[in-house]
């Protein structure tokens, strides 16, 4: 549910009153529900601009999960409502909805909408982050040095691969440091827009209610000093937008820090980058107790069946799929789908097909995370031609590379050595290669998804016949 200030307007024949929740229309008071009635005041409030499908599910419905027809039947209520003001309320074909109705002369003042979900943790005695049911693995040490550098660095950004579990980590950890956040901990889901106009009310209605009136430099001197947390969520589409306001926001405060996670680092100053790498899986060489290591552990915890862990064949097929799957928590979870009907060993030997096997993510979760595929267009559509080219020809090699050789490889008359140098930099900013640590000379890979992706692109450009 939504909580309102005395907002108060007048448009038409309707008259909007935040304060008393009520719709008059006609002089009559109309009946409405609490979503449909949150959606109004919040286009009302973002009045003159298309609010996207996303940021109304974020904002109306927080915290839960609802289908798209649930955003449509409440437009529908409303458009009822409102009578014969219904044309009010615009659909932006391929945008949102938008408020285009003339207001007249308001004789309450009119403030920004608190949303009660997102009250400070000094209120709630909690968290407003989500909470995970299902058991972690392998991220203790991880949480621990986290936690350590926000200590000292306002800014510490998550840097990984898609689905490496930067996500889980970030609010694993302000779950565990939330105590020393009195003034709030909030979330700012930056994956669910793709518009960076759309930002910087994302983030103003995340930090309510120290949300002002005004512009939004005098938001940032309502929060200054005040100890807050902020997780911005999924950066790498609108890094530069981001970068930018988070840049500002420590400028103007000196108390708020910020935890982010991104597919890159954020290169602001001041940034404290924390790699997140895939979990532990076990060596060809090992024998008993495969189960020890995290990412086997993950698997056979999400399979959630009963099984006998004497029984070597199934842990080691269940070991050559953590392996298969690079360690990536996101592609075991969703082989875990798969073994219920295939077994361990048929899952195994499917993984060569990984990209039609591995589909099956949570109905609830982002679009990027249903299916293996998903995660890695997200970070290979925005590169450019040439990226994609470089990282495409890298696919030849079946283990570690020098720079050298991805000279000799990947080099020609239209991408000098120069410009494959720069590439590889960019690509191992993006997560999309692995520099091999304390390697001499300096040695990269790509993952085992990452390769069979780049060799399918590879093939399908006809580069590779």
């Amino acid at each position: 549910m939504v909580t309102h200030a005395n907002n108060h307007f007048e448009f038409g024949r309707t008259v909007v009153s935040g304060h008393r929740r009520e719709i008059m229309h006609g002089g009559k008071r109309v009946e409405i529900g609490n979503r449909a009635f949150d959606l109004l005041l919040l286009l009302l409030e973002e009045r003159g601009t298309a609010v996207s499908k996303n940021r109304i599910m974020e904002m109306v419905w927080r915290g839960r999960i609802v289908g798209e027809n649930a955003l449509e039947a409440q437009v529908s209520a409303l458009r009822r409502a409102l009578s014969e003001d219904r044309k009010s309320i615009l659909t932006v074909a391929g945008r949102g909805y938008q408020f285009v109705g003339r207001l007249r002369t308001q004789s309450e003042p009119t403030r920004p909408l608190h949303f009660a979900d997102t009250k400070s943790y000094r209120d709630s005695r909690k968290p407003q982050i989500p909470g995970y049911a299902s058991r972690s693995f392998g991220r203790e040490a991880d949480s621990q040095e986290v936690e350590r550098r926000l200590e000292t660095a306002r800014v510490v950004t998550l840097v990984g691969a898609g689905g490496v579990g930067k996500t889980r980590l970030a609010v694993e950890t302000a779950h565990r440091i939330a105590h020393r956040f009195p003034d709030g901990v909030c979330i700012v889901q930056a994956g669910s827009i793709r518009a960076r106009d759309e930002l910087p009310s994302l983030i103003a209605s995340a930090l309510v209610p120290f949300l002002p009136d005004g512009p939004a430099h005098l938001l940032f001197e309502r929060i200054e000093g005040k100890r807050i947390l902020v997780l911005l969520d999924n950066c790498e589409h609108l890094l530069d937008a981001i970068s930018g306001i988070c840049e500002t926001l420590l400028e103007a405060t000196s108390s708020v820090r910020l935890l982010a996670t991104s597919r890159e680092a954020l290169r602001i100053r001041d940034e404290s980058v924390f790699h997140v790498s895939p979990l532990d899986v076990p060596p060809d060489s090992e024998g008993d107790d495969i189960d020890r290591y995290p990412s086997v552990a993950l698997l056979l915890d999400r399979v959630g069946k009963p099984f006998d862990p004497s029984d070597r064949q199934a842990m080691r097929a269940a070991a050559e799929i953590c392996k298969g799957v690079d360690g990536v928590p996101l592609a075991i979870e969703l082989s875990a789908e798969c073994i219920p009907a295939l077994g361990f060993d048929g899952a195994a030997e499917q993984l060569q097909r990984r990209f039609e096997l591995l589909t099956r993510g949570f109905r609830t979760a982002p679009a990027r995370h249903k299916t293996l595929r998903a995660s890695i267009d997200w970070s290979y559509e925005p590169l450019s031609q040439a990226s994609k080219a470089v990282l495409n020809g890298l696919s030849a090699f079946d283990g570690p590379f020098t720079l050298n050789a991805a000279h000799r490889k990947v080099g020609s008359h239209h991408l000098s050595e120069i410009k494959v140098t720069s590439t590889i930099i960019e690509l191992v900013e993006k997560s999309l290669v692995t520099r091999l640590p304390q390697s001499n000379p300096v040695m990269y890979k790509l993952s085992n998804t990452m390769r069979a992706y780049a060799s399918e692109k590879l093939q399908e450009s006809g580069a590779g016949q």
